[in-house]
């Protein structure tokens, strides 16, 4: 199944390639109500939606001269007015969607007909419908010519120039004898003689369609299973002056159609133009990943670009077990590219959990760009929470000495782990001050970062409210249970009046995971209800 995903996802993307225009723009727009007339006004064709946004509505034919409704049906979707044609004579309707195979024919009495356009093409045609970002596009163009209803395939595909589009297939729907109709298929060329008339093209734009259809047919193959066809790529790479569009190109298809030994021998190529270097790095994973670790970090040693490539190449080899992390770790973590560091400090919080991690993610707390910030910040709560063991004190001896330095003000979560832990060791007024610490740095956070630290803030607050009530002070106490009741995220599970462990373990005097609200002990703090410490 992965295998197969693969592939798709390689046919897409070379699908893309040769569509240099932008994809199609494909928002979801609400449905709305709509009318509309054939041309000299006898028929009206009304879609009525319901008070659901994108629920069920009412499709209607009526005959405008009598005001008779001729038929109703309820559409468990909203047709778009787009959608639907209406025949000039108006007693037939079609529902056609231009990214759907099936469609809906509606006769004269309303007798609902659906149809699919799948079986009336080749193979062939089907691998050549354009993909955009809404989906396959099935249907180019629609229309009534009388009766007859005429649906526009795009079965040459998509190709530059956008103003020279290859002829596609017209399916046609006669509704009386309920007949579904095509052109006759156009005989499709064998690979040998599409290879043949490649090399006997010139112009660029004729080259690039038929590395296009080559492309495709490489997708279709079993992996080393067309010589042939991974030859001519081979040979494509070969050459001399080869676009980096169809250099790109022929990295896919002989990612698809080479042999084992043939792939591996694209990671032995020189670097190249961007394009190239990331398909290589994606056939190298997707057949030899033994090859693509090595690969990912020659391409992190080099800085080879683009940039993403080495971010994506982070990410893979973070996944391939400590060792190869270790290795490509201290590569990303110095790279210029931001965006390749933020990658990397994702890493850091994958399992295996080590305390080298949190040493590694601390400084980019402080870190200048903002996105490094919240990625090193996000990772190294995940890390804490998960320590445990010998790597737990390790993992909190480095907090006290981020803190000791001063290097905990970009993490303020920090303060809060260290005030559970020195409640735990029964260090009281240690707690009390890095809990009073640690809410002035998570109250200053921006909104969107507060619900990651909810926990902290709560358990924070309400420790200091239980120190209040302790100490008789009616005021302090009020204020900080007000503040916890006035937080939306007041229905968070809290530990307190216990200690909260955090950093994994369950003590015998803590807890982890809580076993009341927030808002509830702040509630009964506030009758007086709760027990004191």
């Amino acid at each position: 199944m992965l295998r197969c995903l693969a592939r798709g996802l390689l046919l897409l993307s070379a699908v893309l390639l040769l569509v240099p225009w932008g994809a199609l723009a494909c928002s979801l727009a609400v449905p709305r109500s709509w009318t509309k007339r054939t041309a000299d006004g006898a028929f009206e064709l009304s879609s009525r939606v319901g008070e659901r946004t994108f629920g069920p509505a009412t499709l209607s034919l009526r005959e405008v001269r009598s005001d008779k409704k001729l038929w109703e049906h309820t559409l468990q979707e909203a047709p778009y007015e787009q959608q639907a044609l209406l025949s000039p004579s108006g007693p037939y309707v079609a529902l056609v969607d231009d990214f759907s195979a099936e469609f809906t024919v509606y006769g004269p009495g309303g007798e609902a007909r659906k149809l699919s356009l799948e079986p009336q093409l080749t193979a062939g045609e089907k691998r050549k419908l354009p993909q955009t970002s809404c989906g396959q596009q099935w249907v180019s163009a629609a229309r009534f010519e009388g009766e007859l209803l005429v649906l526009e395939v795009p079965t040459g595909g998509k190709v530059p120039p956008m103003y020279a589009q290859p002829k596609g297939t017209a399916v046609r729907f006669e509704p009386k004898t309920r007949q579904l109709t095509r052109d006759a298929p156009v005989p499709e060329k064998s690979t040998a003689e599409l290879i043949q008339t490649y090399q006997g093209a010139s112009e660029p734009p004729q080259r690039q369609r038929l590395a296009q259809e080559l492309l495709e047919r490489s997708m279709d193959v079993k992996e080393g299973g067309d010589a042939a066809l991974s030859h001519f790529w081979q040979e494509l790479l070969r050459a001399p002056g080869t676009q980096p569009r169809l250099q790109a190109m022929a990295v896919m298809g002989l990612g698809a159609t080479g042999t084992e030994e043939e792939v591996r021998a694209l990671a032995r190529l020189p670097a190249g133009v961007p394009e190239r270097n990331e398909k290589v790095f994606q056939a190298l994973r997707q057949r030899v990943p033994a090859e693509a670790e090595a690969f990912g970090l020659r391409v992190l040693e080099e800085r080879r670009e683009p940039e993403l490539l080495r971010a994506r190449a982070m990410d893979f080899l973070g996944s391939r077990g400590e060792a190869v992390a270790e290795r490509a770790l201290p590569l990303a973590l110095t790279d210029p590219s931001v965006q390749v560091r933020e990658y990397a400090l994702g890493v850091l919080a994958q399992p295996p959990l080590r305390a080298k991690a949190v040493e590694r993610a601390l400084p980019f707390c402080q870190d200048g760009e903002e996105r490094l910030r919240k990625r090193a910040t996000e990772s190294l709560r995940r890390l804490l929470r998960g320590v445990v063991g010998p790597e737990r004190e390790q993992a909190m001896a480095l907090l006290r000495g981020a803190k000791k330095r001063g290097q905990l003000q970009g993490f303020p979560e920090g303060y809060v782990i260290l005030a559970g832990v020195a409640d735990l060791e029964k260090k009281r007024a240690e707690a009390l001050a890095l809990y009073r610490e640690g809410m002035k740095g998570l109250e200053a956070l921006p909104k969107e970062s507060k619900w990651p630290t909810a926990d902290l803030r709560l358990e924070a607050k309400l420790q200091l409210a239980f120190e209040a009530k302790a100490q008789g002070k009616a005021a302090e106490l009020k204020k900080w249970a007000e503040e916890v009741l006035g937080d939306e995220h007041k229905q968070t599970f809290v530990c307190a009046p216990k200690p909260n462990a955090y950093a994994g373990g369950q003590p015998p005097d803590g807890c982890r995971g809580g076993q009341f609200t927030a808002e509830h002990v702040a509630r009964q703090l506030l009758k007086g209800g709760t027990a004191a410490r």
